[in-house]
């Protein structure tokens, strides 16, 4: 090859590679991105379960409350009966 090929495919190699480094950084910046984004759902699936897990309790203590006041309206009534 003459010198003036191999300066021309230099600095075509040279191009690609600034190339090549930019678009890797830019790949970086999207990685980092998405590793946030990933983070952020666990994060949101763990409080989602707990909160799920939470509300059965809620609902649990609703029932209970609710037998109860069953159980206090009732009294009255027998009293009445008798």
């Amino acid at each position: 090859m003459e010198p003036e090929e191999l300066a021309v495919k230099l600095a075509e190699v040279d191009a690609r590679s600034k190339s090549n480094t930019h678009r890797l950084d830019e790949m970086g910046e999207k990685v980092d991105t998405l590793q946030r984004l990933t983070s952020a759902v666990e994060v949101m699936a763990a409080e989602q379960k707990h909160q799920s897990s939470t509300m059965e309790e809620i609902k649990t203590d609703v029932t209970n409350l609710g037998r109860k006041v069953d159980a206090i309206e009732k009294k009255p009534a027998k009293r009445w009966d008798g």
